[in-house]
């Protein structure tokens, strides 16, 4: 399984997968988290595999703190 970032908001390596109702979500202690990704056809990437790589995607060119501090 591939590694979670550590949290765009609180900066804690702390995020986890967590089972919701027929799939996956990803997160953390400081109430974080990315969208619930549900169980699809067999073709499809694991559910899980769909919210690790939700968690981990990261808008380019954005740093928290600058954007925190306007």
């Amino acid at each position: 399984m591939v590694e979670l970032k550590p949290c765009p908001f609180c900066g804690q390596s702390s995020a986890g997968i967590t089972y919701v109702r027929d799939g996956w979500k990803a997160t953390c202690g400081c109430g974080a988290s990315a969208k619930s990704c549900f169980h699809g056809p067999l073709d499809m990437p694991s559910s899980e595999e769909r919210a690790v790589a939700a968690w981990n995607t990261r808008a380019d060119g954005v740093d928290l703190q600058t954007v925190l501090a306007y």
